[in-house]
Formats: C-alpha cells, sequence, structure tokens
C-alpha cells in the first residue's frame, strides 16, 4: 500500500506562511545590504547610497530645498534625521541634473556626470592605483590606499559642521551655508582656529 502523502492542506498553508515572514523580515530596511565603500569597480549614481556600518550616518546626492531638484549635490547626513546635513562636497559646484556621479578615478575621488565633466574632486596630492572610499560611522568619508593608509578625509575639510573626533588647526576654516537653498560658503559666519604660539583660540568671524 502506498504511504500517505505527509502534505496535508495545514501543513502546506503553513509552509507558505513561514516562507512569507521570511521574506517579509528580509525586505525590511533592517535586513537591507547597504555598502559602506566606492572602489574603482563601483560607483555611486544619484539615487544610491553609502551608509555606515553602524547606520549612523549617509552618503548620497541631494537637493537643500524642495522647490527645484535642477540643483544635486553630494552631501552626509544622520540616518536618524536626514534632514540634518554635516557635509557637502560640491557646494560650490552643484551638478545641474540627475547624471552625478561619485567614482573612484585616476587615483583619487571624483564626482562627474555621464559627459565627463568634473563638479568636485578630492585634491590629495599622492596618487594610488587602487584606492578605496569609505564611510566610517562617525560621518568621515575616508580615501584609502590598498594598505588603508589615509589619501584624504572629509574631516580634514570640513563645510558648515564640526563633528565629534575632528580636529581644530589653522588649516580647519568651518563656514555657513550662503542661504538654506545655497550649501556653498557663506559670508555671515565662519570658525577658524587662531594661533598664538603653541595655543589654538577659536575664532568667529561675523
Amino acid at each position: 500500500m502506498k504511504a500517505a502523502s505527509s502534505w496535508s492542506v495545514p501543513n502546506i498553508v503553513s509552509s507558505l506562511l513561514s516562507i512569507n515572514t521570511i521574506l517579509i523580515l528580509f525586505s525590511s530596511p533592517q535586513f537591507c545590504f547597504a555598502r559602506d565603500n566606492i572602489t574603482v569597480k563601483s560607483r555611486l549614481a544619484d539615487g544610491e547610497t553609502l551608509v555606515s556600518a553602524g547606520n549612523r550616518f549617509e552618503l548620497g546626492f541631494f537637493i537643500p530645498s524642495s522647490i527645484s531638484n535642477v540643483k544635486r549635490y553630494v552631501g552626509i547626513w544622520y540616518i536618524s534625521n536626514p534632514k540634518i546635513l554635516v557635509w557637502v562636497a560640491n557646494g560650490k559646484n552643484p551638478v545641474p541634473d540627475r547624471t552625478g556621479v561619485l567614482s573612484v578615478a585616476d587615483g583619487t575621488l571624483k564626482l562627474s556626470d555621464d559627459k565627463g565633466n568634473l563638479y568636485w574632486s578630492a585634491q590629495t596630492g599622492v596618487k594610488r592605483s587602487t584606492p578605496m572610499v569609505k564611510l566610517s560611522d562617525n560621518g568621515n568619508l575616508i580615501l584609502l590606499d590598498r594598505s588603508k593608509l589615509y589619501l584624504w578625509q572629509s574631516f580634514e575639510h570640513p563645510t558648515d559642521t564640526f563633528l565629534y573626533g575632528m580636529k581644530m588647526n589653522a588649516d580647519v576654516l568651518v563656514t555657513s551655508w550662503r542661504s538654506e537653498d545655497d550649501p556653498s560658503p557663506g559670508t555671515r559666519f565662519s570658525i577658524a582656529a587662531c594661533c598664538h604660539g603653541k595655543e589654538h583660540h577659536l575664532l568667529e568671524i561675523k
């Protein structure tokens, strides 16, 4: 006599429900496998983002105002509050459309469009053949070489925000945005280090 099948209707329904639950779980945000780096073989296009390992900071393209989406900027913001921008790469030179790409090319980090127009680059002074860009969990965007040597980091080139872990020195200048819709350096508020011998003092310029 042929043995009865164990796949009864209740068992089938239970299996389908279990599969559906698994699919829902893995489609939720906490199960999304976001990347935190850009390599020579990968790039970041408009619409894509980098997420730091601890899900604290995110880097991507943004518009400073909902009025227009013509000017596109690359920036870093808190995942918990995307409205708080802590760093902007191309504040002086926005991409005029959605064709912007952040990539590692010619040994450095570059922001360009599909026509090859350059809007911003990390000035390292040294070129490496296989660099990598990584968004760290303290909000620092780092350009590294194969031996993990820092070639460039956003902490040494802040815009309007001084984050924990940054070091203030005579070469660091923190400047407010020109306006809420324009992240280029403004003229109203700036903070810099003023050196007197071995001492550093914060100087606010209004």
